[in-house]
């Protein structure tokens, strides 16, 4: 069987095979080959440290979010994140993660509170302007273009690019010409310096989950990025590149002075990869909302027994009543405290509706 899990090979394999770049590199019965001869096996490259620790940089704040609040999934958030460090942002489900990167990137708004970035005010910009600035994230599942090559997704990314505008082509083809030819360099010096040379004319959609990962990280190289948000990049990525994708925020860090404050669930990552970490958690809302329902299906049942018309039918009707009653007041809330529809459905334990 396949397992991304080294533990779980130890506790239930007898024998494993490792491959890497579509090659076997080592074959062996589990009770000879050590956990750090498995990881050479995987990277090409024995390990010293598979996280080694750094020290935070003094200066100033380069992101600042005060007071963030998002009807009920975001409320009272604060927290700085200084240059050129790498800050965690961790938490159960439904805390508030992913909104709060919305809205540091531009995507929602805040109901309330206010971003700083290197000591200008950002509340509700829209997320271009913010690209302009520095500002760029991935997201938990890649946003990769598959019909196009890896190169071509690095390409789309580049900055101020003419040919955009379809009056340049016809304007000025010159230009276009030239920084279509810088952008193309930067995407192969992109690509090499992640390792993915290999796939350079491969369409993404065929990549795997840890490339795709490498290749959301390497979009964000191909602008003058200052604050890089990741939403969990360990998500569905095997543990060799794994350790390639954490090995290249490191660079990033440290050879090119990009700052990173990362969503990550696997606490032994974030631990060793972060020099801070916030946490968020916030259950209320859910809370409120199932206290609600069950009080409203205690009034009904007790009334319908009042009247003497508990019978098989009438608890079905009642169930109905109260579930549409529950339902009617999540709605009222969602208009009151600004909750979109999907939370309304999540609120209540149903499947998100179809988008349209």
């Amino acid at each position: 069987y396949i397992s991304h899990r080294l533990e779980e090979i130890y506790e239930v394999g007898d024998r494993v095979t490792v491959l890497r770049d579509g090659e076997t590199v080592g074959e062996a019965p589990v009770v000879d080959v050590s956990k750090s001869q498995l990881i050479e096996w995987m990277v090409g490259r024995p390990l010293e440290e598979e996280f080694p620790k750094r020290q935070c940089k003094p200066g100033p704040v380069r992101l600042r979010a005060e007071n963030l609040n998002r009807g009920s999934a975001v409320r009272g958030v604060s927290f700085d994140v200084m240059p050129q460090t790498i800050v965690g942002l961790i938490g159960p489900n439904g805390a508030g993660k992913t909104t709060t990167f919305n809205m540091i990137a531009g995507a929602e708004k805040p109901t309330e509170g206010r971003v700083w970035f290197d000591g200008t005010e950002i509340t509700g910009k829209p997320t271009d302007q913010l690209y302009d600035r520095g500002i760029v994230r991935t997201f938990q599942l890649s946003h990769e273009y598959g019909k196009m090559t890896a190169l071509e997704n690095l390409m789309v990314a580049g900055a101020n690019q003419p040919g955009e505008n379809i009056f340049m082509n016809w304007i000025a083809p010159g230009a276009v010409r030239r920084r279509e030819r810088e952008v193309h360099e930067r995407a192969e010096e992109t690509l090499a310096f992640l390792g993915l040379t290999h796939v350079t004319n491969e369409l993404a959609g065929n990549l795997s989950g840890g490339q795709k990962k490498l290749l959301e990280l390497g979009r964000t190289m191909m602008t003058d990025a200052k604050l890089v948000l990741l939403d969990e990049p360990g998500a569905g990525v095997n543990p060799t590149l794994m350790l390639k994708v954490i090995d290249m925020i490191r660079r990033l860090n440290e050879e090119r002075g990009y700052t990173f404050c990362i969503i990550e669930h696997d606490m032994d990552l974030g631990a060793d990869l972060c020099e801070n970490v916030i946490v968020l958690a916030d259950v209320v809302g859910t809370v409120v909302f199932t206290i609600t329902a069950v009080f409203a299906a205690v009034a009904f049942t007790t009334a319908a027994q009042w009247v003497g018309a508990v019978t098989a039918m009438g608890l079905f009707a009642v169930g109905v009543f109260a579930f549409l009653w529950s339902f009617w007041n999540a709605v009222q809330r969602s208009r009151e405290e600004q909750i979109s529809v999907t939370q309304v459905y999540l609120l209540l334990g149903r499947p998100t509706p179809p988008r349209v």
